[in-house]
Parts: structure tokens; sequence; C-alpha cells
């Protein structure tokens, strides 16, 4: 296919400007199409949106300019007066985890208030935690509080799990909900994914808010949106089991261009696959897509270190200037994806190829990782989600069957059960997928499956 030229750093200062001013006052078209530009990390390439069809199109349309700039909406100033308004980012933060509201006079309507104009007159380079630290007074992450153990810091805020007490309370949320609902399309997309991933977070659903958001992404917004606010905003739907079809198959569309793939981390394939697992929205074209994309990443990733190498993959760069390297993939983060995948039943030679370089990458992080990128048990685990792969799918089991035995590049079973044999329920949970793949091990027996026993 005819991609643009990759990015080399993930989009410079001249980008970024380039990319806010367009996107802040689109040129127009006839026929009701709008100029867009796609964010940095793809290159900035042109894009128009048509507001009468809703369709994208990467090719411009056979349309002349229409002179001056789309009508852009009117809001109200949500600027106001009072404690929420006076006190710094900070304190706030500090009083909202100390419990202080009622003693400080702060109401949480107008707590929303602050915290949705924080975030509108935010202009963001990339989802990072790095930046979103420094605006985001109703989360807690990372600070000592009396009386309470000491919560993960931002990044570890990215996990599955959530934990309601280090945001806001509810009342905050219901009432930042409606702003964001009343105001859509004042916020920038990336800003407004992490927005929503403190709802996610916080334990709250507000239907209205979230169809809002989705609509509000199916016209015209995910090229504007970096690789990790595409991949977190479909995470959250996904995390939230809350339908919006539409979004899933505009994101997929935007998942399957190559220049698109080719920018994702790590990180970003995991969020992806969980949320099209967890909402059961298959798009083959997407999912062939992915699966090559990780291909490209873990074969090109040596040695197998917690970064990747900024010539591998760019990183990203927060508003104050400093790198940001990409996590790598780790063994435990490649069980989480195989299993996202099979329980979608992915199959065919990408998928075999995909595997394949997953069990090499496994493969090479066990004699070139650092510690603190293993977990325990981790091959064992990544082997069964193999295992199980084979058993539920076997039309891929001869591919699959290759990458079992002694030598480079293939999982050891009968080390791997010496290994586990300590932790017994992960020991008979890879006997039992071993016997179900029928994989022969130990000279030709299947485990669990000799005269005797074991």
């Amino acid at each position: 296919p005819d991609v643009p030229p990759k990015s080399a750093d993930g989009g410079n200062q001249e980008e970024f400007e380039q990319y806010w001013a367009a996107n802040n006052a689109p040129l127009r078209l006839e026929g009701g199409w709008l100029e867009r530009k796609a964010h940095p990390q793809l290159k900035i390439e042109k894009y128009w949106f048509n507001e009468k069809s809703g369709q994208t199109v990467f090719a411009r349309p056979d349309a002349a300019e229409i002179d001056g700039p789309a009508v852009v909406p009117e809001f109200e100033d949500l600027r106001g007066e009072g404690p929420a308004w006076n006190m710094s980012i900070m304190d706030l933060k500090k009083a909202l985890a100390n419990e202080e509201e009622n003693k400080l006079g702060l109401s949480y309507r107008e707590l929303a208030r602050r915290a949705v104009f924080t975030y509108e007159e935010f202009v963001p380079r990339v989802l990072s935690w790095h930046d979103y630290q420094h605006l985001t007074f109703w989360f807690f992450g990372g600070m000592d509080r009396p009386g309470k153990v000491k919560s993960q810091g931002g990044k570890g805020g990215f996990s599955n799990t959530g934990n309601e007490d280090l945001f806001a309370p509810a009342e905050f949320f219901r009432e930042a909900a409606t702003l964001i609902r009343e105001r859509i399309g004042r916020m920038h997309p990336i800003c407004l994914t992490y927005f929503v991933w403190t709802f996610v977070r916080a334990g709250v659903v507000d239907q209205k808010m979230l169809a809002a958001v989705g609509d509000h992404c199916c016209r015209g917004i995910v090229p504007m949106m970096d690789r990790c606010s595409l991949g977190t905003m479909l995470w959250n739907y996904g995390k939230l089991k809350v339908s919006h079809e539409e979004f899933f198959e505009v994101a997929a569309v935007e998942l399957s261009r190559p220049n698109r793939v080719r920018s994702l981390a790590p990180r970003n394939f995991q969020n992806v696959s969980l949320a099209y697992n967890w909402r059961k929205h298959f798009d083959e074209k997407m999912y062939i897509s992915l699966l090559q994309g990780m291909r490209l990443n873990m074969d090109g990733h040596r040695p197998v270190g917690p970064k990747c190498d900024k010539n591998h993959l760019f990183p990203y760069y927060c508003k104050d200037g400093s790198e940001v390297l990409a996590d790598s993939f780790r063994i435990s983060s490649l069980e989480v994806i195989l299993r996202a995948l099979r329980q979608t039943s992915i199959s065919g030679p990408e998928m075999e190829a995909c595997v394949a370089s997953m069990v090499s990458y496994t493969c090479r992080s066990i004699t070139e990782s650092p510690q603190m990128m293993r977990d325990p048990g981790d091959v064992a685990k990544f082997a069964i989600e193999v295992l199980l792969t084979m058993s539920e799918m076997p039309e891929m089991r001869p591919a699959l069957s290759l990458l079992f035995g002694p030598g480079r590049d293939r999982l050891d079973l009968p080390k791997l059960l010496r290994e586990s044999a300590r932790d017994k329920s992960l020991c008979s949970k890879l006997e039992n997928a071993i016997r179900s793949a029928g994989v022969e091990v130990d000279g030709g027996d299947k485990a669990g499956g000799r005269e005797g026993g074991r």
C-alpha cells in the first residue's frame, strides 16, 4: 500500500503546532467536508471528514474549498469564584485526598467545573501521566495520606483493577459527566480520554456521557488521537462493559491502517486486544493488522530489554519536552494478549506467525531480560495459553506444535513442568493444557497420560 513516511520521532514542535491549529479551525470544502490533520505520530496526515455522511477519507475529495474555517460552537465560560478556583491543583488534590471538602467549602459542582475547565484549556501532545498528574486533582495516585496505605503512582494506574479510594467521590463525577456531555467537542480528545479513564478507575458509569463521547469520537475524531489515547478509550468502554458499536467499528478501520498500526506500542496492542475481546467485536482486517504489527515490534526488539529503543519505536514527548521510551512487551503481557486472541477465536496463518514470534520473544526474554521484567511462573502461564489455543483451534495445531521441544525458540515443556512443580495449581493447569492439546513430552508420553500416573 501507498503509506506516507513514518514519523521519525512521534512528532516535533512544528508538527504539533500545525496539528493544533488545523484541528481548532478546520478548513471547509463543498459538500460538507472538513479538512483535518491526524496526530503527529501519524506524520500529521491530512484527512477529510464529511459532516453529512459521517465518512472519513485520506484522499482529498473532489470539492472546492469554502472561504473561512468551520464554525466552532461557542460554550459558556466555566470560570468561577471561590475556593474551588482560588486553590492550586495540588492543594485541591490534597483537600480531596484528605476528605476536607466540607471544611474548606468546596462544592462538587464547582470542583467539576474547575476540572472540566482545566482539561479544556490544556493543549496536549500525548496521553501521558507525566502531564496529567499535574492537572488531575481528583486522582490521588502516589500520595502519602494519613491513615491510608500509600497508593500506587499514576503510571501504575493503567492496571486492570480499579480503586475508588484513589479518586474523588461519585458525586463529583456525576457533576462532571453532565458538563462533559453538554460541552462535547470543546475538550481535546486526548484530554477527554484521560478524563473518561478516571471514571473507569473510580467505578462510575454514566451511560449518557459515554454515549455522547462515543458519538463524538465517530465524528472524524479518531485519527486525531495519539496511540495511547485511542487504545485507552477503547479499553475504557471494554472495561466498563459499555457498548458503542459504531465507535469500535470506526476505531477498527483506523487500526487497520498501516501508518497507524506501526505506531503502536506494546501497551496499546494489549489494551486494544482486551477491549475488542471484552466487547466481542470482531473485525478481520483489523486483527490481521494488529497481528502483523505485534510481530514487527517483537521481532525487531533485540535484546529484550524493558524499553523499546527509539530507533525501533519512537518514544513520546511530554509538554515539557521530556522523552519517555515506550515499555516493551513482557512475557506476562503476551499471556494476556494471547488469551484475548484465543477467546476471540482468532486463527489462520497470521495468527500462527504471531504466536511463533511470541514464543521466540519469550525464549529470548528468558535469557536476556532483567529480573524486573519477569513474574513468577510467567513462562508456564504463557505456555498454557499456547496449548489452550491449540486445543480450542485444532486447525492451528500442526503449526503450533512445532513451537514445543528442546532447542532455540521453543518452549521446553518437561523443563517447565519441573520448574512449576512447587506451585501445584500452576503445575496442574499446565499438565491439563498439555493433555488437552495432545502434545507429547518425555520421549513420547503425554502429560498426565502415562501409565501409573506421575
